[in-house]
C-alpha cells in the first residue's frame, strides 16, 4: 500500500487543511475519515490511501517504510499559540511547549527521511496551486483530479473535519499574522519556555530579531488554555501507555485496523462493492 501521512510541526499547523486538500483533489482508494495514527492501517486492503494526524512528528523515526510518504506542515508559531478550535472556540488550543518537542523532532528527522516533504502554511494558503505542482512531482504515484485552488468547489469533508476548519471555504490568507491580536499571549509563551525568534529567523517568519520591539510595551497575559496544566501529567502518562501499545501491534505485524471512507471511484476492483463510510456533501461556510 502506497501511503501519504500528513503530520505538523504543532496541532492547529494546517494539517486539516492539507488532509481536505490531498482526499479532494488527488485520487486515492481510500482516505482516513479524520485524524489516524499512521501504526493502523485501512480495514480493507487498498493500493493508496492517504492520512493524517497533527501530532504524530515523533512517531516518524520508528517508521522505515519505503511506500510511506510524509507531509509535514510548518507555520508561523505564534499564530499556531493564538489559533482556537470551533470545539473550544474560548480557548487558545496550543502552546509553545508543544511546538518546541516538535522542532526537536524534526530538526532530527529532515535530513534522514527522504520521503519527509515540508509545506509552508503560509505558502500554501498564498498560492495552493503552486504546493500542489510540487507535490505531483516529489510524491510520483500522486494523479490529479482538480486543483487546489478549487478545494472549495468539490470538497465533501466529514463533520469532525468541517469543526477543525470552522468551515469550508475558498483559501484564504486571513489567517496569516492573526498573532498581532493576540500579542499579550504571544508574550507570555515566550517568557514561559522561551524566544522563538530564532526559529522564526530560520523559517524565513522574520529577517532579525526586530520583531520583539514590538512585545515591549505588552503586557503578558497567558490567557486561558483548552486543558488544565494540572492534569498533563496524568493525561501524558495515558498518552504514552497508548502509544507503547501501538508501537508494539505495529512492530509485531498486527496494527489496529480502522474503518476508512473509501473512494466508490477507485480503478481497485474489490473496493467497488466494498462495505465502507462515505463522504456526503456538508454545507459550506460561506
Amino acid at each position: 500500500m502506497k501511503r501519504v501521512h500528513i503530520v505538523g510541526m504543532s496541532p492547529r499547523t494546517g494539517t486539516t487543511l492539507m488532509m481536505e486538500l490531498m482526499a479532494s483533489c488527488f485520487k486515492f482508494d481510500a482516505y482516513a475519515d479524520h485524524e489516524m495514527s499512521i501504526l493502523h492501517v485501512p480495514q480493507t486492503p487498498v493500493s493508496t490511501f492517504c492520512s493524517k494526524h497533527p501530532r504524530e512528528l515523533p512517531t516518524l523515526p520508528f517508521i522505515n517504510d519505503p511506500n510511506v510518504w510524509v507531509i509535514c506542515m510548518i507555520r508561523d508559531p505564534r499564530d499556531v499559540i493564538v489559533s482556537k478550535h470551533r470545539k473550544a472556540p474560548d480557548h487558545f488550543w496550543t502552546d509553545l511547549k508543544n511546538y518546541r518537542t516538535y522542532l526537536t523532532a524534526y530538526e532530527k528527522l529532515r535530513s534522514k527521511n527522504p520521503r519527509l516533504f515540508s509545506v509552508v502554511y503560509e505558502d500554501l494558503v498564498q498560492d495552493p496551486d503552486k504546493i500542489q505542482f510540487t507535490l505531483e512531482r516529489q510524491i510520483p504515484f500522486l494523479q490529479r483530479t482538480s486543483s487546489f485552488s478549487d478545494f472549495h468547489k468539490v470538497a465533501k469533508p466529514t463533520e469532525a473535519a468541517v469543526a477543525a476548519l470552522g468551515g469550508v471555504r475558498k483559501i484564504s490568507q486571513n489567517s496569516i499574522g492573526k498573532w498581532r491580536n493576540h500579542m499579550p499571549r504571544v508574550k507570555a509563551q515566550m517568557e514561559l519556555y522561551g524566544d522563538i525568534s530564532d526559529h522564526l529567523i530560520e523559517f524565513g517568519y522574520e529577517a532579525d530579531k526586530n520583531w520583539l520591539s514590538e512585545l515591549a510595551d505588552v503586557h503578558a497575559d497567558n490567557g486561558t488554555h483548552r486543558r488544565d496544566v494540572r492534569t498533563n501529567y496524568f493525561r501524558d502518562t495515558l498518552q504514552f501507555c497508548e502509544r507503547s501499545v501501538k508501537f508494539a501491534r505495529y512492530h509485531l505485524g498486527i496494527p489496529r485496523r480502522k474503518s476508512v471512507i473509501l473512494n466508490p471511484l477507485s480503478d481497485t476492483p474489490s473496493l467497488r462493492s466494498a462495505p465502507a463510510m462515505t463522504r456526503s456533501p456538508l454545507t459550506m461556510a460561506k
